[in-house]
């Protein structure tokens, strides 16, 4: 058995756990279709692999799983452009259009949240490669910090 599997499913499943409470929707919001939140999901459960999966590869000094996760993790750029053009196309249909930084700021915020998935993933995996429990212990404490940063004014 890989002395690295634990780690990166400890890592996937609080990385993924943060993107599920990243995911709020109300009538305002976008996605309020179920096939949105499967998308947002699924892009979320890939950002969490690719940053669990980051620290072996360092550990392991596999330099071209290094490159490769780095050019993944670029392609949420391209993810980002076409959520705001599927956005720009749903707006067109809107009683009242959003506009362009209301679309703008749901497509970065869709991008960002990518990212702290990705840097929840990589920060319990590397506590939980020391320890399992270290792992869980830093993964609770992301997940804090991620709930601490969506109440009030802060937008995550």
């Amino acid at each position: 058995m890989n002395n690295y599997l634990l780690p990166v499913v400890v890592g996937i499943v609080f990385g993924f756990v943060v993107r599920t409470l990243l995911l709020r929707t109300d009538f305002r919001q976008y996605p309020t279709y179920p096939t949105g939140r499967i998308i947002h999901l699924s892009f979320g459960f890939i950002a969490a692999f690719i940053g669990a999966v980051a620290i072996p590869a360092l550990l392991e000094s596999d330099w071209t799983a290094v490159t490769f996760l780095g050019l993944a993790a670029t392609q949420f750029r391209e993810v980002r452009k076409m959520e705001r053009e599927s956005l720009q196309n749903i707006d067109k249909f809107e009683l009242v259009e959003r506009g362009t930084p209301y679309i703008e700021g749901m497509a970065q915020a869709f991008e960002s949240r990518n990212y702290l998935v990705m840097f929840t993933a990589l920060i319990t995996t590397l506590c939980a490669v020391y320890s399992f429990w270290l792992g869980i212990i830093g993964g609770i404490v992301m997940l804090v910090i991620v709930k601490f940063n969506m109440s009030g004014k802060s937008l995550m």
